[in-house]
This record gives structure tokens, sequence and C-alpha cells, in this order.
């Protein structure tokens, strides 16, 4: 079956600022972002980044996404399809405290990431991995961590940004929205657990 060229994907209905640059966050390389780029590799340090103005809103219901925007499209505009899943193999993976953890931070960093734009699937993954590795010893979290999201059935560009993610956090340097984003979300999450704060503030 052939499937109808979608306008949003037709490069003859464009306009100049739908091809736009910018800054690779781990080496600073000019990258170009085409509007329908979800993520692309930065080809001087290899980081996947995602595109900061990406607003494909079809993607979130059209039958169609994965055939016009190839994988990066599964699960974008909808991470709810996949939140459930997750929730799932978090209480098969964690107990106790740990899963207590998680699910104090997941709401926290949704409302982050409503609030600035950014890939709340990509947070919730780095999220995961961040408590496995936290709660486990080194050799039962990678394994954990590595069979997690075909388990999950996630995008595999999705884990790779939630990797970067993580690395960010473990080596101190935030350079990405994300890894900001998760970062706040565990850092309000541990004050509101010792009552100290009530509400969300923006970053």
């Amino acid at each position: 079956m052939q499937i109808p060229k979608c306008p949003g994907q037709d490069r003859r209905y464009w306009k100049p600022e739908d091809i736009y640059e910018d800054e690779c966050p781990d080496c600073g390389n000019i990258l170009e972002f085409w509007k329908t780029d979800i993520r692309i590799r930065c080809e001087k340090c290899g980081r996947l980044v995602s595109n900061p103005r990406f607003d494909l809103g079809c993607a979130a219901w059209c039958p169609y996404a994965e055939y016009c925007l190839g994988d990066v499209a599964k699960g974008y505009g909808k991470p709810d399809s996949f939140l459930e899943k997750i929730e799932t193999e978090m209480e098969y993976i964690l107990k106790g405290e740990a899963l207590d953890r998680i699910k104090r931070v997941l709401p926290v960093a949704e409302k982050l990431s409503e609030e600035r734009g950014a890939d709340l699937l990509v947070i919730v993954v780095a999220a995961c991995f961040w408590i496995i590795k936290e709660y486990m010893d080194e050799k039962t979290a990678k394994k954990a961590i590595a069979e997690f999201p075909d388990k999950a059935g996630l995008p595999r560009l999705v884990v790779e940004e939630a990797s970067q993610v993580l690395a960010e956090l473990e080596g101190g340097n935030l350079k990405s929205l994300s890894a900001r984003m998760l970062h706040k979300a565990l850092k309000v999450a541990a004050q509101s657990d010792a009552g100290q704060v009530k509400e969300v503030q923006g970053v």
C-alpha cells in the first residue's frame, strides 16, 4: 500500500525557518536541524542531540508516524504509552525504598518536563537508570539496565539519549536540558521527602 505524502514532510511547503542551526552541548559544533529531525548525531563528537524546536504534533496520533519519521518517532508525543510498561518493569526490578523513590521522582520530572519542554520519556528512562545504579551493586545494576529497555519496548535512540543524560549526572556536567531537569527532579523529590518543599519551582 502506498502511503500518501504528509504535507508536513513535503519540503515544497517548508519555510526558511524550518531549517536552523544550534550548538552541540558537548563540543560546541554547529548542528543543522530540519524541522522534522527529532534527534541528530553530532558529526564531530558523536553525541545524540535532541532538536530544541521539534514540534510535529501529528506524530502523537497519526498511525503512519513511524513510516514517516522512522524509529525516532516511536513514542514521540505519546510517552504515556510507555510509562505503564516502565512502571511495571520498575516494580519488578526495584523493591521497598528504591521503588518508593522512583515513584516520587517521576511526577516531579513530568511537571518539570511540561514546564520546560524537555523530552519526558528520556528523563523518565534516565531517572530509572539513575535509581537502579543508586540502589543496586554494580554488576546487578549493569544487568538490569541492559535488559530494561527491551522489556519495556523502549525506542533505541531514547535509551541512548537517556544514557547520555545519566553520564552527565554522574560526571556533574549538566550540559543538556534533560540532565538539568532530571537533576532538579531528584533534588526536589529528596527535599520533599524531608518536608522542605511544597511545590516544584522552575530551573
